[in-house]
């Protein structure tokens, strides 16, 4: 599974809106929703902040299980 695909589950687990998910991970909602749907990828520097708010190891991002 990758990074977008796991921040997208954790939005549908917490009820959020990629438009809060974004303010909070500082990064413009276009250019989220556009690594959310795999457009953009997400780099190292960028996965940190949705783990932290997520509340998870960002090696839970960068090396997903499944």
């Amino acid at each position: 599974m990758d990074k977008a695909k796991i921040i997208k589950e954790f939005l549908k687990e917490r009820e959020l809106i990629q438009k809060e998910v974004a303010f909070e991970v500082g990064v413009h909602p276009s250019n989220y929703y556009k690594k959310e749907k795999g457009d953009r990828a997400f780099g190292i520097e960028v996965s940190d902040n949705p783990a932290k708010f997520f509340g998870i190891n960002i090696d839970e991002l960068a090396h997903p299980k499944n």
